[in-house]
């Protein structure tokens, strides 16, 4: 009887040392580090027979991907427990069972857990296998993601034919080990990584629309969190640009992303198109480790002067109505506006007639563009086309259809005077807004068809490519290919300020 009391008390000390070692809320595999102190219950036969004992344990747990409140555990437990004045009780056991753990915060949490074991003892020469249970408590706290320490307290309850072998109190502390915690290693794939190529001109209008864009997928063991995309472009970018944040991803989850980029002034200095290197970072949280998943992508920047007629609005990006050339051709241009006797005449129409006479008088002339013009790319979305900023027309004395309808509605902007682009198949072309309204222009125009009604304003046609025939002609020209093509429903008109979604270089 001494024997198998004996071998009572060193599974006491065994179980007291099985605890809930799961890890904060994820799956994957623990070890525990874990000294007891063992006492008798109060009020029971263990009481008299034991006095306090101490053990040493290395416990292990496996928490299942997709149960993080459950974990299977194991322990196996050394004691050495005093019996009587002369001698000790030797024991090596081990168990399993199930525990269950609530998490309070990131670092705190609350288990319980109940398992059952056998445990070999030694009293002597003596020595008996015996079955037990045990049901414990504890609090951890996690230093670290992958580092843990816990007070607990259990029950133990060995079993005999005749009732009760042994019944006691453990308290022990634990230090823990979370492996999977440990692995820092990123299990977020990104498929499907796309970056378009990008036109300098554009380089604002990417902080708010689409540069690219991504699939993400979760292939960790449970759901994340915290989830941050990122791009980065270390030629054209002074700090990676936040895309989207996401406050979760289940297991196994896609996710489409749009990419977006806030390019510095630097991308205006390519002069020809080059192959930037861009790369994604993926940052989420995932069983309280922060991870990164990183990929990445090459990509055409073309040169400043790209663009494409995919959308014809954004010319007005070339619309560069603050540049210093372009402010100052505009004010020489007003000057000659005030003082060229037609007080009496819209003050619009006055001043676009002193753009346009300016730009005769500086020998500004229309000059095909052979290589890419416009009647070619216009009928092709992806064809890239070359369009001039106003200085570089001013300089270079000459420009294509567009780079005239640029600069003429850049003076124009400049001068205070609104603008808009016409397109007709194969052509663009300019025209201004009257500061009169249709009801005064229907008494002003002999004929009315001469200008265009729309969104409340009246717009005057001007054919910026034949300045050397004078503004009645350029305006007489630009009338006509207006009603030609609206007949047919082939005509637009797009006000530049509207169009400034596709921001200016010049704001």
């Amino acid at each position: 009887m001494v024997r198998v009391n004996s071998l009572s008390a060193s599974l006491v000390i065994l179980l007291t040392s099985l605890r809930v070692v799961s890890g904060q809320a994820a799956s994957g595999f623990s070890l525990t580090v874990d000294p007891a102190l063992l006492v008798p219950l109060p009020g029971s036969l263990s009481e008299s027979r034991y006095s306090l004992g101490a053990m040493a344990s290395i416990g292990a747990d496996w928490i299942p991907a997709g149960l993080p409140f459950m974990s299977l555990e194991g322990a196996v437990d050394y004691s050495l427990v005093p019996y009587a004045r002369d001698m000790s009780l030797q024991a090596i056991g081990a168990s399993a069972g199930l525990g269950l753990r609530l998490n309070l915060t990131r670092t705190l949490s609350l288990g319980t857990a109940g398992r059952g074991g056998l445990a070999y003892g030694m009293l002597g020469e003596a020595g008996a296998l015996t079955p037990y249970a045990v049901a414990g408590i504890d609090a951890s706290l996690y230093l670290s993601p992958s580092f843990r320490v816990s007070l607990g307290g259990s029950y133990v309850h060995q079993f005999a034919a005749s009732g009760p072998l042994y019944q006691g109190l453990g308290a022990s502390l634990t230090a823990g080990f979370n492996f999977s915690r440990m692995d820092t290693r990123p299990r977020l794939r990104a498929v499907d990584l796309a970056v378009f190529p990008v036109f300098p001109v554009f380089y604002k209008h990417y902080d708010t629309n689409p540069v690219g864009r991504v699939t993400i997928v979760n292939d960790e063991g449970g759901s994340i969190r915290g989830v941050a995309v990122s791009l980065f472009s270390p030629q054209y970018m002074d700090a990676p640009k936040l895309c989207a944040s996401l406050p979760s991803m289940a297991r196994g989850e896609k996710r489409t992303v749009d990419l977006y980029a806030l390019f510095s002034r630097q991308i205006l200095s390519t002069l020809e198109p080059t192959k930037a290197q861009f790369q994604l970072a993926v940052e989420y949280e995932y069983d309280g480790v922060r991870k990164e998943a990183k990929a990445a992508e090459s990509a055409i920047v073309n040169h400043r002067n790209a663009s494409t007629w995919d959308d014809d609005r954004k010319a007005a990006a070339f619309v560069t109505v603050n540049d210093p050339a372009v402010m100052r051709f505009a004010k020489a241009s007003a000057g000659m506006a005030r003082g060229s006797g037609y007080q009496t005449i819209d003050v619009s129409l006055r001043q676009a007639l002193g753009v346009f006479e300016s730009l005769r008088l500086h020998g500004v002339s229309y000059v095909p563009d052979a290589a890419v013009p416009y009647s070619k790319t216009s009928a092709d979305e992806l064809a890239v086309d070359y369009l001039q900023f106003p200085a570089q027309t001013l300089e270079f004395g000459a420009g294509d259809c567009d780079d005239m309808a640029i600069l003429f509605a850049s003076l124009l902007e400049a001068g205070g005077v609104e603008s808009a682009f016409i397109t007709v198949p194969g052509h663009i072309y300019a025209a201004f807004a009257l500061g009169m309204g249709p009801s005064q222009g229907k008494s002003f125009f002999s004929n009315y068809g001469d200008v265009i009604e729309q969104g409340g304003k009246l717009w005057l046609p001007v054919e910026v490519t034949i300045l050397g025939e004078g503004f009645m002609r350029a305006w007489q020209i630009g009338a006509r290919q207006w009603r030609d093509a609206a007949a047919k429903g082939q005509a637009a008109l797009y006000p530049v300020r509207d169009a400034w979604r596709y921001t200016s270089l010049w704001p």
